[in-house]
């Protein structure tokens, strides 16, 4: 199922300000909601900032060259979760693992009491997002986000009838590995 339309439209007949104005609208109607998705997908808060900025100059770059977009937020998280899964391949997942688990260690150490045990439960959390199957895991995080069914399917290329079905299997079994690692299920809804 293709996202965009095949027949673009020349920039030319469209107006420059029309253009940005669209894409202005289109940004700060969904920025925050993506990068949040980002950040909870790749497990990297720090990395969320530049995959969404990549993400938002890819739609630009797509809007400049006249492709019409038939669902342009879907359109958009199937680029940033795309990216998001490139850049997990080319990073080494031992080093990288090791070097994050040191630093929260000394982190944990380092705060009060309340801020440690709300560090904890977010660690949980993203370990037992971590341990979803995908596509599971990413269904989850944008069935959180407010995605529709339809829009979900097609970031994940499945059929949209297979979706509500996949949300409650993914929420079991975050359910389940949550119970595993510490009983944090509450902090996701």
């Amino acid at each position: 199922m293709s996202l965009v339309k095949k027949k673009p439209l020349p920039l030319a007949q469209q107006e420059p300000n029309e253009l940005a104005a669209q894409f202005c609208s289109f940004y700060q109607a969904n920025y925050r909601s993506l990068r949040r998705y980002v950040a909870r997908l790749s497990g990297e808060p720090d990395e969320a900032e530049d995959v969404t900025q990549e993400a938002f100059v890819r739609l630009w770059k797509e809007m400049e060259n006249g492709a019409r977009l038939l669902n342009a937020r879907a359109w958009i998280y199937r680029v940033a979760s795309n990216l998001v899964i490139n850049n997990f391949k080319s990073r080494s997942q031992a080093r990288n693992h090791k070097a994050q688990e040191e630093a929260k260690a000394k982190q944990l150490r380092q705060v009060p009491a309340d801020i440690e045990r709300a560090a904890i439960r977010r660690q949980i959390v993203r370990r037992a997002l971590k341990r979803l199957p995908e596509p599971m895991h990413q269904c989850l995080l944008l069935y959180h986000e407010g995605l529709t069914g339809r829009e979900i399917a097609e970031i994940l290329g499945v059929k949209p009838s297979y979706v509500g079905t996949l949300v409650v299997r993914a929420h079991e079994r975050f359910r389940q590995e949550c119970q595993r690692l510490g009983d944090c299920y509450d902090l996701l809804g």
